[in-house]
């Protein structure tokens, strides 16, 4: 049985917005949906730990957490080309490394959680296939948009 659609919080496309301009529109639009704020906050902690070892990366967020289904599951992450700012420690190492093992932040975080960067093949390509994929409703027919946020 095909996944159920609920209408998307965006219009078609790729959209670079703010983290408060995520929230705003996903959670602030919910006031009595708990797992929606749950989810947030998760998402900002997560965020948070990656950017205090000093990571700047692109996320792109999407799922049915971009939509206005109630209590969704999680939010739909990809993390584009996390790079260190300044020099590499093994403490750094060792504290980045849960935060990204898919594992790790799926279940610490609620977070369907991917990553991309050069290793992952030409950028080009993999750009088309993930828009193809958070860019679409189920029914692969139906556009619909989805987040870019700077870290």
């Amino acid at each position: 049985m095909p996944k159920q659609d609920y209408p998307p919080l965006w219009p078609p496309g790729r959209h670079r917005i703010t983290l408060p301009d995520f929230r705003a529109v996903a959670v602030e639009r919910f006031p009595r949906d708990g797992r929606r704020r749950e989810l947030y906050l998760r998402l900002e902690a997560w965020i948070k730990r990656l950017q205090s070892l000093g990571v700047k990366a692109t996320l792109w967020l999407d799922g049915s957490f971009a939509t206005e289904k109630p209590g969704p599951r999680d939010i739909d992450c990809i993390l584009w080309n996390p790079r260190v700012e300044g020099e590499m420690t093994q403490a750094t190492k060792e504290l980045l490394g849960p935060l990204i093992d898919k594992d790790h932040v799926d279940s610490e975080f609620g977070l369907d959680f991917f990553m991309e960067g050069p290793w992952s093949g030409d950028r080009f390509q993999r750009e088309a296939y993930w828009s193809g994929v958070f860019g679409f409703c189920h029914d692969r027919i139906t556009a619909k948009g989805f987040v870019e946020i700077a870290l």
